[in-house]
């Protein structure tokens, strides 16, 4: 059976021995510390990482072998490793992926002066960096047809102060207003006050009934929000909220069906016996901000992929053990867009709308 190995094939893991530097270009926060391997050393530093690494026999060998095939060795990965059932090959992919595609940019970029890796592990954004005279060109290392880690509106809100774009089309400064909002409001007030924002833009799913577009229409989600926010625990109906009897109606024919609770409580609700308290709304909020942006009606993509225009993705996927990549910068990353991903339960609000490249 398959050895979970989790971080210890990350990058923070196989070069914890290497001396850290202080990259003034990247530091992002006071005590940021980076890796700087040169390029031309990059292949054995890593080799000799696997080696010396607290990791199993089998491993070892597959992950050395798969550094000489990135390398453009001869090596035939296929049929040693397809049919090994003591290697997990999602973690491989996951985990290792952001030392395996360095290698991949050296062969096929000129002037890779060297390799830098952040040794903060939650580093916002770039996995790793490629300096090229004085430039250092960031990448994201991502595995198959999907990504694993969110963008929190937060870390693109402060991008948004720090980018010297200026945004005309209506669609970006529809995108910028909405990721501002969730990034800078709190829980609660933020997802109504972007529901406010899609109601002006008549931005719903395709498949919601009128009689809903109506209701939530109805409300002033700007006024409304910060009530909702310092009352979140108590009942919509006793926070004077104007037209909260719309509210009831979104969360009882919108929210309630598609929800995971036991019918006895679902029930319960619908009949009046309990009444949505701001948590419940924020829930339904929040799913109704997820409908929307998966159905594309509410679609930020074009102008986070004109913010992160210096974001490059690497992705790499395992076929038959056998490495792969693609390298994509993210404006021309037009085969997936951002996706909303919410954090929270029906009753506890545990995080704000992330977005997955």
């Amino acid at each position: 059976m398959a050895v979970a190995l989790d971080l210890a094939l990350s990058p923070s893991s196989m070069f914890s021995k290497l001396e850290q530097e202080v990259v003034t270009q990247l530091v992002q926060k006071p005590k940021d510390t980076f890796y700087v391997i040169p390029s031309k050393k990059y292949h054995k530093v890593a080799l000799d990482a696997v080696d010396s690494a607290k990791i199993p026999a089998i491993y070892k060998k597959y992950l050395s072998t798969l550094l000489r095939y990135a390398n453009g060795e001869k090596v035939d990965l296929k049929e040693s490793f397809s049919p090994s059932k003591e290697i997990n090959f999602n973690e491989v992919q996951k985990y290792f992926g952001e030392i395996l595609g360095p290698l991949n940019i050296i062969k096929t970029m000129r002037n890779a002066e060297s390799i830098v890796f952040p040794v903060r592990t939650n580093y916002q954004l770039f996995d790793f960096f490629v300096k090229s005279g004085n430039s250092y060109i960031g990448y994201s290392s991502k595995t198959g047809g999907s990504t694993s880690n969110t963008l929190t509106p937060t870390v693109i809100s402060e991008r948004i102060k720090k980018s010297k774009q200026r945004f005309t089309d209506k669609e970006m400064l529809f995108g910028r207003d909405v990721m501002v909002t969730l990034g800078e409001a709190s829980i609660v007030d933020g997802l109504a006050k972007v529901v406010g924002l899609m109601v002006k833009a008549k931005k719903f799913p395709k498949a919601m009934d009128r009689k809903i577009v109506s209701a939530l229409s109805s409300v002033d989600w700007e006024a409304s929000a910060p009530v909702m926010q310092q009352k979140r625990t108590q009942p919509i109906s006793k926070m004077k909220i104007k037209n909260s009897s719309n509210i009831d109606y979104f969360m009882s024919n919108y929210v309630l069906p598609r929800t995971k609770l036991d019918t006895k409580i679902k029930n319960a609700y619908i009949s009046g016996k309990k009444e949505y308290t701001g948590n419940n709304v924020a829930y339904g909020l929040g799913m109704l901000i997820v409908d929307a942006n998966k159905e594309g009606t509410l679609d930020c993509s074009p102008f986070l992929r004109s913010l992160f225009n210096d974001l490059n993705l690497v992705k790499m996927n395992l076929v038959s053990a056998v490495p792969s990549f693609r390298v994509v910068n993210l404006t021309d990353y037009s085969d997936a867009k951002f996706l909303f991903r919410s954090k929270y339960r029906w009753d506890v609000i545990k995080d704000k709308l992330g977005i997955q490249l």
